[in-house]
């Protein structure tokens, strides 16, 4: 499957997210989400004989939101507050998807990465009281990769098995040879463990593991990012897949994937 085509509207867009031992889903709660953007500042060169003045440009600043969301709180941290209070100034991995003319599915537009939660201000308005979490612009430390705008490979939803399907696939067009980097958010896990990954395919019917795409063994909710080699290959079609051990049977996650 392809990117999907068409408009996208507000009450299609999605946001996940958390830390390594916590995650969540905001779409329930989220009203909107603010700028999401890669921004290149440029630093002026010029050297003794040059008639103009050049530029080059540095690395990326990846900005996101803030999210605004209805306030809500609740037991064993199922509210905005709660999902968000305890993670104030950490570091968090966040996926936000759209839709086009439905809910994000396989393939839909996606832009990820890791933010610090530097804020969170209470909102009054004439019918709600809103939260919103504000993230501080970043330069994402360690990260091999200038993009942030990628594509849905799994949207949040429950899986059982490991997956042999040939269907619900993303076709990137053609095989790339920069690598790219994933990004997986994990909200439940019935018991054991669950190693959440991407396969490739050349020809869309025979696939097999991507390197290194991986978070690994979980053995509990949480969310990361995952880095290829920055020369890697990526087939043209690549999928989800889950490995299940430990007496696992059921798991709760998304998906992104980033290009380089």
């Amino acid at each position: 499957m392809a990117a999907q085509t068409g408009r996208s509207i507000s009450r299609y867009v999605r946001a996940w997210g958390g830390t390594a031992a916590v995650a969540y889903d905001l779409s329930g709660d989220a009203t909107s989400v603010g700028i999401l953007g890669v921004d290149f500042e440029s630093q002026d060169i010029k050297v003794l004989n040059s008639e103009v003045t050049g530029a080059m440009l540095g690395r990326p600043t990846f900005s996101l939101g803030p999210i605004n969301s209805i306030l809500t709180t609740g037991a064993a941290g199922i509210g905005t507050f709660d999902k968000q209070a305890i993670l104030q100034g950490t570091l968090q991995t966040m996926l936000v998807a759209w839709g086009m003319r439905e809910a994000p599915t396989y393939g839909s537009i996606a832009f990820m990465g890791q933010f610090h939660l530097k804020s969170l201000m209470g909102l009054d308005t004439d019918v709600t009281h809103s939260l919103s979490a504000s993230y501080s612009p970043t330069t994402p430390a360690g990260l091999n990769y200038v993009k942030a705008w990628g594509n849905v490979v799994h949207p949040l939803a429950a899986e059982t098995a490991a997956n042999t399907g040939t269907t619900n696939v993303v076709d990137g067009g053609a095989a790339t040879t920069a690598g790219g980097y994933l990004v997986y958010v994990l909200t439940s896990l019935n018991a054991g463990t669950v190693a959440i990954s991407i396969d490739d395919s050349a020809d869309g019917s025979s696939y097999s593991a991507l390197s290194g795409a991986t978070s690994g063994a979980l053995a509990a909710v949480g969310a990361g990012l995952v880095q290829l080699g920055t020369t890697a290959t990526v087939r043209r079609y690549i999928r989800w897949q889950a490995a299940f051990a430990g007496g696992a049977t059921a798991a709760t996650f998304a998906i992104g994937f980033v290009r380089g």
